[in-house]
């Protein structure tokens, strides 16, 4: 009889334990998923306001002269802002997307907006100053072979050239119009393809092919 109890009381016992650390795993990981979105969500605020600042003083040396080389600062460093923030959001991509994360997409959208805004702001700051950019926009598809080997090129163009600005779409994400906009104007079919200052390649395209558009 007290073998018995003893018995019970051990199943129960590691019954309760198993759900307790159950739980409190979950608990931890909920908890460091909203701690990478509150940091995220700030990183792209401030892109956002850096990109309306930006906005601003290209309409202020439009208006009343000035230097473009404050300017040209700024489209570097928000540059290097906005590739972090989407490195940042793809390392969480993975975890977000399967488990139908509503936090995960909205950030994704926000970070795509300030993306395009960028991109806006460049043609309209080569306009004012009459400085050329390199400009790459990559169109991808997640969980493309083709495209994360794209994506490593551009990698070592952006180790080897940093001053080159790459801007990465997805190239079916439909919650942002602006991406359709975009992949209409560039009549955009399959993934990859690169726009390299406004000349449209299609498939794969190596370093050292993508070099010869920017140097």
């Amino acid at each position: 009889m007290v073998v018995e109890n003893y018995k019970k009381y051990l199943l129960i016992f590691t019954l309760v334990v198993t759900i307790l650390v159950f739980a409190m795993g979950i608990f931890i990981g909920n908890s460091l998923d909203t701690f990478r979105t509150d940091d995220l969500l700030k990183e792209i605020r401030q892109n956002e306001l850096d990109s309306q600042s930006f906005l601003v003083e290209q309409q202020f040396v439009e208006t009343f002269g000035g230097q473009c080389d404050s300017i040209t600062l700024r489209a570097g460093s928000l540059q290097k802002a906005i590739r972090n923030t989407g490195n940042k959001l793809a390392e969480f991509e993975n975890v977000a997307r399967f488990e139908n994360n509503h936090e995960y997409n909205y950030l994704k959208r926000k970070h795509m907006i300030s993306k395009i805004q960028f991109f806006t702001l460049l043609q309209n700051w080569e306009k004012t100053c009459g400085v050329d950019y390199n400009i790459i926009l990559f169109f991808y598809k997640i969980d493309d072979p083709i495209s994360k080997s794209q994506g490593f090129e551009l990698d070592k163009i952006a180790e080897q050239y940093p001053d080159t600005i790459i801007l990465s779409v997805d190239e079916d994400y439909k919650e942002e119009p602006l991406v359709g906009l975009l992949a209409e104007k560039y009549s955009i079919s399959k993934a990859p393809i690169l726009i390299i200052n406004e000349e449209k390649l299609e498939g794969f395209t190596t370093f050292e092919k993508i070099e010869n558009y920017i140097i």
